[in-house]
């Protein structure tokens, strides 16, 4: 299941703000060029998020999102 950014906040318990974040301070382990979940957009796309890929993110690093995103 691929989702879009408001998809993947709303299962994420964050906004899209933060969520967004998420995505740029993690993007090395995220990107999907990199074997990671998340394909980056570029020339007009949107960002994709393959939901178990994330979901393991996640739950991985539950402590360092949180403290990012507190930041």
């Amino acid at each position: 299941v691929i989702w879009e950014v408001g998809k993947a906040a709303e299962v994420a318990g964050l906004t899209k703000k933060d969520l967004y974040k998420v995505l740029t301070v993690f993007k090395p382990q995220l990107d999907m060029d990199k074997g990671g979940c998340v394909y980056y957009p570029y020339g007009g796309s949107k960002y994709r998020i393959e939901s178990l890929g994330f979901i393991k993110f996640m739950r991985n690093n539950f402590a360092r999102i949180m403290k990012e995103v507190a930041r």
